[in-house]
């Protein structure tokens, strides 16, 4: 009933103020506080282009701030980016703005101001872009209420004194995903763009730019229809590092596809749709680097709901296993079998003690007991029982008791060394 009364008088206020449920994510937390040199650019720029405005702030990436200071056109002084928002407007107009100024003789100057696509800035880049010299400032722009996204690349141009160009749009392109990268490892950074569809073939597209000035884009379809992308890690697959997309392809399940570039075309790894399709699971396996030695895996479950899972690499340019174990999506953890433990484990669920006995399938002897508990005195009683501390997360903590009997048992330092935490 207090829950109700709380959210009825939250309700009231919101009504009485004026206040709506459409606004961006900027209105409905408080901005932190601007620091002496934002609090100069802020008033350089309200003096240029009128104080009605709402600064935006980046929701990704390396840059978090509405202000970006830095060297841009590499003449050894600064320029500074501010992303806002214009107000009093037509609904028709672009709101979102980007303007740029210049620091000379310890003094903002106002230089240009361009619109922008959509109302919220995603993320932003400033970098080379393959062997062009200029730095290109690369901003990826969304709308509230859409999933559309647009990547625009930039360019400032040290000569201020060209008064029509200062601040030039050289590339705009939609994406669902956007990322800075050298994808090749030749020291120069691409434009790497996906893009989902609930009704077409997925796309991945690479763009490099030449010395003069022109994009050059490879691009190439991926295994299937991609309605999202839920999660994009780079790793090595061989002689090239690729991108292991693990895509969404319908509710609760996502597969992986894998693109490399070669230094001329951007590729597919899988021959075809029906090697993607193996990697089919559920979402909280996501590809991950599960032993820290820098290579990718690809949990994939044996059996649904069991836990036990096969942990899938890419050698020859073929998916092959490389750990059986046990994965527990809710506690967090992943168990890595040793080799003389493969095909002879079973993991069940101790209802009594709340906790996961790890036995012998061959001679049903127990090897060990898995808990998590969650306060100290739960932790000491474990302790008193035997139970040693393997992990803790604030005032959570894992804890292992491990039989020293049995064909298959092992030392609790070696056992220990087979869990993971993801």
């Amino acid at each position: 009933m207090k829950k109700i009364l709380f959210f009825m008088t939250m309700l009231s206020c919101m009504f009485l103020t004026g206040c709506s449920f459409g606004l961006g994510i900027d209105n409905l937390i408080t901005p932190p506080k601007l620091s002496i040199e934002q609090e100069k650019i802020y008033n350089t720029l309200t003096a240029a282009v009128g104080a009605d405005i709402s600064l935006k702030y980046p929701k990704t990436g390396n840059y978090i701030s509405a202000f970006i200071i830095e060297d841009i056109d590499g003449d050894g002084t600064l320029e500074a980016i501010v992303f806002y928002e214009k107000k009093g407007i037509d609904a028709t107009d672009n709101r979102l703005r980007i303007s740029v100024l210049h620091k000379e003789n310890n003094k903002w100057q106002s230089v240009c101001t361009v619109a922008a696509d959509g109302t919220e800035i995603d993320k932003v880049f400033i970098s080379k872009l393959g062997t062009n010299k200029r730095t290109n400032i690369v901003v990826g722009t969304n709308s509230l209420h859409s999933q559309n996204k647009t990547a625009s690349v930039y360019v400032y141009h040290a000569d201020r004194t060209v008064e029509e160009i200062p601040f030039e749009l050289t590339f705009s392109e939609r994406y669902s995903f956007l990322d800075v990268y050298d994808l090749d490892g030749d020291g120069d950074n691409e434009i790497i763009l996906l893009n989902s569809s609930a009704t077409a073939t997925a796309t991945a597209s690479l763009y490099r730019l030449k010395p003069e000035g022109v994009y050059h884009r490879t691009f190439t379809p991926l295994s299937g229809v991609f309605t999202d992308f839920e999660n994009i890690v780079y790793g090595n697959i061989g002689v090239d590092s690729g991108i292991f997309i693990d895509g969404v392809v319908d509710t609760n399940t996502v597969q992986t596809d894998i693109v490399y570039f070669d230094g001329t075309s951007l590729r597919r790894l899988f021959r075809d749709e029906i090697q993607c399709e193996a990697t089919r699971r559920p979402f909280a396996y996501r590809t991950t680097d599960i032993d820290g030695d820098g290579i990718y895996e690809i949990p994939i479950p044996q059996k649904e709901d069991s836990g036990m899972t096969d942990w899938l690499y890419i050698r020859d340019g073929e998916l092959t296993q490389k750990y059986s174990g046990y994965m527990s999506t809710g506690d967090g953890y992943s168990f890595l079998f040793p080799e003389k433990w493969n095909g002879r484990i079973s993991v069940t669920y101790d209802t009594l003690n709340d906790e996961y006995v790890y036995r012998d399938t061959e001679t049903k002897q127990e090897l060990l007991r898995f808990f998590k508990a969650e306060d100290f005195a739960v932790r000491e009683d474990r302790i008193s029982m035997g139970y040693s501390i393997l992990r803790s997360r604030g005032e959570i903590y894992y804890m292992l008791s491990v039989s020293e009997n049995g064909e298959l048992s092992m030392p609790l330092g070696t056992v220990a060394s087979c869990f993971k935490f993801n």
